[in-house]
């Protein structure tokens, strides 16, 4: 859908959807808990997920039971250990994919007519893809400019600018003051001016 009709954003903020998602749940007679993590899946004398029990021993009886954490966590962790091998089978068979090392700017005036780009500094694609290439001044970053679709993002004269370069799941290793640097002159490069600019910056590490 992403290629085929574009990427769709939601409006004022990405909180609003979980904002949405909520008061559907409490609409029709749910709660959502906040501050209190899942410390163990439940499992019954059959072997099935019957609940979870929190961080502060609480616990909630369901006949579903839907992990948000990756497959490692879910079968050696919060199943107790007792589905490790499930979690190391995956792991040797079917590898982890990418994820992103992520830098958020704050910066004033605009960033262009288009609210996502990706740079690509060379026809290799193959390359792009090799874990060993991350951070590498050869490499693509993405680049997201949601205030072009909604200003309500950033005040007035400011716009919002999100650059996103691959590397692997883990993040072990990674200095992130360092890859923030990297990534931001690698926006300069097509981007002239935008570093001086930038009056907010934070970064985030795939873990």
């Amino acid at each position: 859908s992403y290629f085929q009709l574009g990427a769709y954003r939601a409006e004022g903020c990405f909180q609003r959807l979980s904002d949405v998602l909520i008061s559907g749940i409490e609409r029709r007679g749910g709660r959502v808990v906040f501050g209190n993590g899942v410390k163990q899946i439940l499992v019954d004398e059959q072997g099935r997920c019957r609940g979870v029990r929190c961080k502060n021993s609480d616990e909630y009886n369901s006949l579903y039971v839907i992990s948000n954490a990756d497959f490692n966590l879910t079968f050696s962790s919060l199943l107790g250990g007792k589905y490790s091998s499930v979690a190391e089978e995956m792991t040797r068979n079917t590898g982890i994919s990418s994820s992103f090392f992520i830098v958020y700017a704050g910066i004033t005036g605009d960033a262009g007519p288009y609210s996502s780009a990706g740079y690509f500094p060379s026809y290799d694609m193959e390359e792009y893809f090799m874990p060993d290439m991350a951070f590498d001044e050869k490499t693509t970053i993405g680049v997201t400019v949601a205030t072009v679709e909604d200003q309500s993002r950033a005040p007035e004269g400011c716009s919002t600018l999100v650059l996103h370069e691959m590397t692997e799941a883990s993040g072990k290793g990674l200095d992130k003051s360092a890859c923030t640097e990297k990534i931001i002159n690698k926006a300069e490069s097509f981007m002239p001016g935008i570093k001086s600019r930038m009056a907010v910056l934070d970064s985030a590490t795939p873990n």
